[in-house]
């Protein structure tokens, strides 16, 4: 869970970026997310 948690930051961080229009951070919070999240799922299917 620790890897879902994570990303659920990181995209309470992107909608921050988005709100305060930095869409460079936006971008990357976003990426880094879904990151995590494809690796937690990676583990999931092992």
């Amino acid at each position: 869970m620790a890897l879902l948690e994570a990303a659920e930051v990181l995209f309470d961080e992107a909608d921050v970026a988005l709100r305060d229009g930095d869409l460079g951070t936006y971008q990357s919070k976003v990426d880094e997310a879904q990151a995590l999240i494809s690796r937690a799922l990676t583990l999931l299917g092992q």
